[in-house]
């Protein structure tokens, strides 16, 4: 808590010259007591004002996943009072967030140490990332399985030879993946993307975009701001449709989009512009490397029936 100090010059504010200051309220205990207040009206779970708070949708127990979540968030997100992110670290049990423009495996070590983990155990490193050379999310994860499956003995093998030092360092349930998201404006995470992936390039990362078949026509149940295109939308529905498949499990997408949709519908009753979007639906805009910074994915763009 800041604490301001006042200094008096002249006469003393207990004077009786005239020129003091009695009977003023005591300027520190005015600024605690307006912090209590500020306090007060935060929801200490969801830390959203009680007037929209979000504790009544989220789960009584944070999704556990069967593998890694990192986030990468710019630090111009931090501002934002309706940033997702935080709804992801209220739903799951644990979700490694990191703020930053630029990351690194020599500078990050949290980043480092998630990399390493996933790769001694053989877990895939996705990025998820529209960007050009994007692949299917759901096609990658059947390809690891399969690949995963004609392996499974030789992987037993290869971890009884372990030595005790790798052993210790790996969590003792084994990662199915490891998911790395991108958090900011899509400018943002071109440039954090176009970074970040050449330092990944010894983890061999698979740069994803969600299937065709799991993108929204028209998610105006969720849609806080408006996106560059129908389809297009936030960091916690992307990652949660993403970690719905990745978990192979629908309730894991529905946990972490339940506080989305409350949040959008409360948001509705105060912002006109929110509450336009829920009546009439996101409003199709032209897609172009204006909107986004970069070239989609030609399946994302030809394929799609979002984008004729």
């Amino acid at each position: 808590m800041v604490q301001h100090r006042v200094v008096w010059e002249g006469s003393s504010p207990n004077s009786s010259d005239g020129l003091g200051f009695e009977g003023l309220p005591d300027i520190c205990q005015m600024d605690e007591n307006l912090q209590e207040t500020l306090d007060y009206r935060d929801c200490p779970r969801c830390r959203r004002p009680r007037t929209v708070c979000l504790c009544s949708v989220l789960p009584e127990v944070p999704v556990e996943l069967h593998g890694k979540l990192v986030v990468l968030q710019h630090p111009l997100e931090l501002r934002k009072r309706m940033a997702t992110v935080p709804l992801l670290e209220l739903c799951l049990q644990e979700c490694t967030l990191l703020r930053g423009r630029k990351f690194s495996v020599e500078r990050d070590h949290d980043l480092k140490a998630a990399l390493y983990t996933a790769q001694q155990m053989g877990a895939p490193i996705y990025v998820l990332f529209p960007g050009p050379e994007a692949r299917d999310l759901a096609d990658m994860v059947q390809l690891h399985s399969q690949a995963h499956a004609s392996s499974e003995h030789l992987r037993e093998m290869t971890a009884v030879a372990e030595d005790d030092t790798e052993r210790q360092s790996c969590p003792h349930v084994p990662w199915k993946y490891l998911l790395i998201a991108i958090d900011g404006t899509w400018r943002q995470g071109k440039e954090m993307y176009k970074m970040l992936m050449p330092s990944l390039e010894a983890f061999k990362p698979i740069a994803v975009h969600l299937p065709l078949n799991s993108i929204p026509l028209a998610n105006w149940d969720t849609a806080l701001k408006r996106e560059p295109a129908l389809g297009c939308m936030t960091t916690a529905e992307a990652v949660a449709r993403a970690l719905g498949i990745l978990e192979c499990s629908d309730d894991v997408q529905d946990t972490l989009v339940a506080p989305l949709r409350q949040m959008t519908a409360l948001q509705a009753a105060f912002d006109p512009a929110t509450r336009a979007r829920i009546e009439c639906g996101n409003e199709s805009r032209s897609i172009s490397k204006r909107n986004f910074g970069f070239k989609l994915p030609e399946a994302l763009i030809v394929k799609s029936p979002l984008f004729p």
